[in-house]
């Protein structure tokens, strides 16, 4: 699940594209390093078709489901989540 999946379906699916970890490769995940990268809000703005205001909403949007003050707070409880932490 990509950023903008995550954004797009308001829900914390994951905050960078693929969830992998910093330096673990791609061949660990099956996804290429260059989607693992997080995306600026501009990009998933351009990406979308949407508003910079409208992704920041969103982005807040999920991370109060998720009640994190930060989006690194929100990133460790999907990936919490995923791992069944």
């Amino acid at each position: 699940m990509t950023v903008v999946g995550a954004v797009t379906r308001g829900r914390p699916t994951g905050f960078t594209a693929g969830g992998g970890a910093v330096g673990d490769g791609a061949a660990a995940t099956g996804t290429p390093e260059a989607d693992r990268r997080p995306a600026t809000d501009q990009a998933i703005a351009r990406q979308l078709g949407i508003s910079l205001r409208t992704v920041g909403r969103r982005i807040q949007r999920v991370q109060n489901s998720l009640h994190a003050e930060t989006r690194f707070q929100a990133g460790v409880a999907v990936g919490l989540a995923r791992s069944g932490g």
